[in-house]
C-alpha cells in the first residue's frame, strides 16, 4: 500500500464537529495519530502529518500523497501555482505522482486521484456526509 493513513469528511455547508463527526475526529487523533490539516464547512481532512502531502496557500485544498510537477525539470511544485487550480483534465496533464486531490470550490468538493490509482481511496456515506 502506498501513502500514509487519511480520512476525509465531505458534505453540505455547514459540516460541523459534533456528535457522531466530533467523535469520530477524537477517535481518529486518539487511536491513528492523525490530526485535522483542512477544515471548511464542507471538507474536513485528517490526515499523518509527517507524510507527503501539500496544503497550498488557498484554503480548503490538500493534494494527499507524492505530487510532481511535470513542467519542471525538478519535478518541484512552485508555490502558489495557478495550475494546482486548473480543471482536473488540465491538471492531470501538468502534474503526476501517487495522490488523491481535495479541491474547495464555492459550494462543491471536487475529489479525484492520479491515474494510476496508487493511492488507495475508499468511500462510503453516513448520515448524508461522504467519507
Amino acid at each position: 500500500m502506498i501513502g500514509a493513513a487519511y480520512i476525509a469528511f465531505v458534505g453540505q455547508a455547514p459540516l460541523r464537529r459534533s456528535g457522531r463527526i466530533a467523535q469520530a475526529i477524537e477517535r481518529l487523533e486518539r487511536d491513528h495519530q492523525l490530526s485535522v490539516l483542512v477544515e471548511t464547512p464542507m471538507l474536513l481532512f485528517l490526515g499523518q502529518p509527517s507524510a507527503s502531502h501539500l496544503v497550498p496557500d488557498r484554503a480548503g485544498c490538500v493534494f494527499w500523497g507524492p505530487l510532481f510537477d511535470r513542467r519542471s525539470a525538478a519535478f518541484e511544485i512552485r508555490p502558489g501555482d495557478s495550475e494546482l487550480y486548473a480543471p482536473a483534465a488540465r491538471f492531470l496533464t501538468q502534474f503526476w505522482g501517487s495522490y488523491v486531490a481535495f479541491r474547495s470550490q464555492e459550494d462543491v468538493v471536487e475529489v479525484f486521484r492520479d491515474p494510476s490509482g496508487a493511492m488507495p481511496c475508499y468511500f462510503t456515506s453516513v448520515d448524508g456526509i461522504q467519507i
